[in-house]
C-alpha cells in the first residue's frame, strides 16, 4: 500500500525477508531510498540518498545487500547501513566515470553477483563482502544488457535481455557466453533452471546449458 510509504519515493523494486525484518527499496528519479518493518505493514525510512537510484537487494549470508547505479550498500540488521561508491567505470567518481545500470543480484558459493549493463554493454560484477567489486569480462565478450542471474547446480547463470545469450560460471570470477533461445529472467528451484521465453513456453535446464522446449499450458 503505496499510504504507507513517503509520498515522495514513487517506485518500489525490491522486498526481501531476513533477520526478523523485510526491508525494501524504492526511487524517484535519480534518487533513492531504503525502508525497513517487522511486520511488512508499519514502514520507515532507513537511509535516501540521490546515488541510490536503481537498488537491487538480496539478503544472504546474513546480511542485505544492495546495488544501485553508483553505490553499494550493506546492513545486518536493515536499519543501519554502510554504503560505499562501486568501482570505476561502473561508479559516479572516478576520471570519465560511466554511469552503470544494475538488473539483478545473487548470491551462491559465498560470492554476490551483480550483472546490469553500462552504455548498453552486459557488465558482472562480483564481491565476497558485498562492499568491495570486482569487474569481471566473459569469452567472447558480452553482448547487450544482462538482465537477470541465479545460482544453482554449482553455478551461476545469467541470461541477456531476450538477446540470446547466456552467461555462465562455476567461481563468479570466470564467465562463458553461451546461447540460448531467448528470455530474460531466470530463476532457480527444485533442482531446475527455468526462463519463461514466452506465453506458451519455458525454458528449463538441469545444469544451466543444455535447454528443454516446455509447454506452459496457456493457450493467449
Amino acid at each position: 500500500r503505496s499510504t504507507l510509504f513517503p509520498y515522495t519515493t514513487l517506485f518500489r523494486s525490491h522486498v526481501v525477508h531476513g533477520n526478523g525484518c523485510y526491508v525494501a527499496v524504492g526511487e524517484n528519479g535519480d534518487g533513492g531510498a531504503i525502508y525497513s518493518s517487522a511486520d511488512g505493514f508499519n514502514w520507515t525510512l532507513r537511509y535516501s540518498d540521490n546515488n541510490a537510484w536503481g537498488l537491487t537487494l538480496t539478503y544472504s549470508a546474513g546480511q542485505f545487500v544492495g546495488v544501485g547505479g553508483w553505490e553499494t550498500a550493506v546492513s545486518t540488521n536493515g536499519t543501519n547501513w554502510a554504503v560505499s561508491f562501486l568501482p570505476e567505470p561502473f561508479g559516479y567518481f572516478g576520471v570519465g566515470g560511466v554511469l552503470g545500470n544494475p538488473s539483478d543480484m545473487t548470491y551462491g558459493n559465498s560470492v554476490y553477483v551483480e550483472v546490469g549493463s553500462t552504455n548498453g554493454v552486459g557488465n558482472i560484477l562480483t564481491s565476497t563482502d558485498g562492499n568491495t567489486w570486482t569487474p569481471r569480462t566473459t569469452s567472447p565478450a558480452p553482448g547487450g544488457i544482462i538482465a537477470s542471474v541465479a545460482y544453482g547446480a554449482l553455478k551461476f547463470v545469467a541470461v541477456g535481455n531476450n538477446d540470446g545469450f547466456e552467461y555462465t560460471s562455476s567461481t563468479g570470477s570466470t564467465w562463458t557466453r553461451r546461447s540460448i533461445p531467448g528470455g530474460n529472467k531466470i530463476s532457480y528451484a527444485n533442482g531446475l533452471f527455468v526462463v519463461p521465453l514466452n506465453n506458451k513456453t519455458n525454458l528449463v535446464s538441469v545444469d544451466g546449458i543444455n535447454w528443454s522446449l516446455n509447454a506452459t499450458g496457456l493457450t493467449n
